[in-house]
């Protein structure tokens, strides 16, 4: 094959088994969907899988795993089958996946082509060639060491290629610097890629009739994981809901409804109680205004009676009037509670009995009065006419 051609191998439907491998992995059910027709799953060639998983507040994806083989006399088909499940649970680097992760992932397959050594250590360019090297310890004990890197590697990290070198020769477990390796030799290679998010790949499942087997798959997972996470899985596409969680969504619409109409009920309960207790409020306060302004005549007879800035007017020992100072509660004499000083007693009060007493006498004296002067009158006669 020309390099054009090798470039058009990797498909969508490879990464789309590589997705089918991983849920038959963790679902422990065999897929119903025949593999056989894998377009060049026949053919021998090297093949790498990578996951990765897309953070939630950064902007990269997140490796979750990558591995893969050199060998040219495996086929494609039992490679990617193989790596695929590898790669995601078994790579020493990182924790397995979780059914939870699969909403978040992201998988990538690269077939390996045009395998040539390089003349130099940087006989190769970046973002277009993959590197392996292999190289000896310049010790004593002479042991081999050997790593890789894929095209699109360098060009994530923003490595030139003496970093990328480097970085290299401590990938292969060497504990020294790269000037210290013995007898290196470089690789290049170039690589056919294809990916697809999860989300792809469940459009990918309703694209086609042939496809709608592995929504069956899909499924499964309800049993593997809470429903939460299912409807999160799932993009909550109703396509791929189950008939319990059909039943159950209904009974919770219901039950949502049932609870908006009780909501919507106390809160007319309480809107009336507000207005209620409003309309209360503004007749205490005018009668409470009213009361203050214009008091009533019984005044007199309410201990309790509330004015504000009344003065009061108390007699003094010498008869004369002094002001108060202006209080805000005013009680009357005798209360229970603090009260006024009390009424001036008056000394000279007399009553109906006596009034009427001291009339008759006044009467009786001033006709007694009267008849002395008249006897008076008498006795000047009386002498006027002897004189």
């Amino acid at each position: 094959m020309s390099s054009s051609e090798l470039t058009k191998i990797a498909t969508s439907e490879h990464v789309a088994y590589c997705f089918d491998m991983l849920l038959e992995e963790l679902t422990n059910v065999p897929s119903e969907y025949d593999w056989t027709k894998l377009p060049l799953g026949h053919a021998k060639m090297p093949v790498f899988v990578t996951w990765y998983k897309r953070p939630l507040k950064k902007k990269y994806d997140e490796l979750r795993g990558c591995l893969g083989t050199f060998s040219q006399e495996l086929p494609i088909g039992v490679g990617l089958k193989k790596y695929s499940i590898m790669s995601a649970l078994n790579d020493k680097r990182f924790d397995p996946i979780s059914v939870s992760e699969i909403g978040l992932l992201k998988c990538s397959i690269s077939l390996l082509h045009s395998f040539t050594r390089a003349k130099t250590w940087d006989d190769w360019e970046l973002g277009k060639h993959g590197i392996t090297i292999h190289f000896t310890d310049s010790s004593v004990s002479g042991k081999t060491y050997n790593a890789t890197y894929l095209p699109e590697v360098p060009g994530q990290q923003r490595w030139n290629k003496l970093i990328t070198i480097e970085n290299l020769v401590s990938k292969a477990g060497f504990n020294g610097n790269a000037s210290q390796v013995k007898n290196l030799t470089v690789t290049k290679y170039q690589s056919c890629k294809s990916t697809m998010t999860w989300l792809q790949y469940l459009n990918y499942t309703k694209s086609n009739k042939i496809y709608h087997i592995l929504n069956k798959r899909i499924k499964l997972l309800y049993q593997c994981t809470t429903p939460q996470i299912y409807n999160m899985i799932i993009n909550n596409d109703k396509s791929f809901y189950v008939s319990s969680q059909s039943s159950s969504d209904q009974n919770e619409e219901e039950e949502e409804d049932d609870d908006d109409e009780e909501e919507q009920q106390q809160q007319e309960v309480q809107q009336y109680k507000s207005k209620k207790k409003s309309s209360n409020t503004k007749y205490k306060s005018s009668s409470s205004s009213n009361s203050i302004n214009k008091p009533s005549h019984s005044y007199r007879n309410n201990h309790n009676y509330h004015h504000n800035k009344t003065k009061i007017k108390t007699a003094s020992k010498f008869g004369k009037t002094k002001l108060k100072s202006t209080t805000k509660k005013l009680f009357r004499y005798g209360s229970s509670k603090l009260s006024s000083s009390p009424p001036p007693y008056r000394s000279n009060y007399v009553s109906k009995n006596q009034r009427k007493q001291i009339e008759n006498n006044k009467q009786h004296n001033h006709n007694h009065n009267d008849q002395d002067e008249e006897e008076d009158d008498d006795d000047d006669d009386d002498d006027e006419q002897g004189s």
